[in-house]
This record gives C-alpha cells, structure tokens and sequence, in this order.
C-alpha cells in the first residue's frame, strides 16, 4: 500500500504523522485504482494526500491567537472552558505545541460565526 509522503512535514509530530498516513491510507484503499498506471497513481495519490492533509491540518500559532482574538476569549478562559492546564494555550499560542485538529476546528467555526455576525450596529445610543 502507498505511505503518505509529503515534502514539508514541518511541524508535525511523530503521532501526527502518523495520524496523516493512517488516514491517507484509509481515502486511498477507499478509491478504485486498478488499471492506473504509474504515473495517473502517483497524481492520484498526490491529490488524495493533499485531501488528507487539508483534513487534518495544524493551526499555526498566529491562526491560534488570530481565532482568540477575533473569538474575544483570552487563553485562560479558554483553558478553563476545555478544562485543560492553563499553560496549555500559552505553549499552542507561543507555537512550541500543536493544536489538536478538533480544537483548531471548533476554533476556526466560532472565529467565522464572530466575522459572519458582529454585533448590531444600530443598538449604540453613543455615536
């Protein structure tokens, strides 16, 4: 069976690594590629692991601090909210840990439901 391979794996952890394979490998055996030659399998599985990748991709540490920010919570409220070591967001925001991709998720849909609504501006009694 092909292995996920990609050239920038900058970033990822051993686990996530192999989380990508596990995954990539699960999308490929799903997929009919008999009679494919060599070269039609190799950019059909370019494309499957870009897919694979995309869904499990690592929220950089200023996507991290962009989605608290646009969010309106600070990393201890968030810490508390997981219910997680109050470092734990300093270290995801400093970018010396990863943000697990169901985090990095959940994150990036409350950051676009705070930019799809902002507040009403019409409620304001001061200009």
């Amino acid at each position: 069976m092909a292995r996920f391979r990609r050239d920038n794996t900058e970033g990822y952890s051993p686990a996530d690594l192999a989380a990508l394979n596990a995954a990539f490998e699960v999308r490929l055996a799903a997929e009919d590629t008999e009679g494919m030659d060599d070269a039609a399998l190799a950019s059909f599985e370019d494309y499957i692991a870009e897919q694979t990748e995309a869904d499990h991709r690592l929220m950089t540490a200023d996507d991290f601090t962009a989605a608290l920010e646009t969010i309106g919570w600070s990393g201890r409220q968030l810490s508390a909210m997981l219910g997680c070591d109050h470092n734990l967001p300093g270290r995801w925001a400093a970018g010396t840990a990863a943000v697990p991709p169901p985090i990095a998720r959940w994150l990036e849909r409350l950051a676009h439901a705070h930019i799809a609504n902002p507040p009403p501006a019409d409620w304001r009694t001061r200009p």
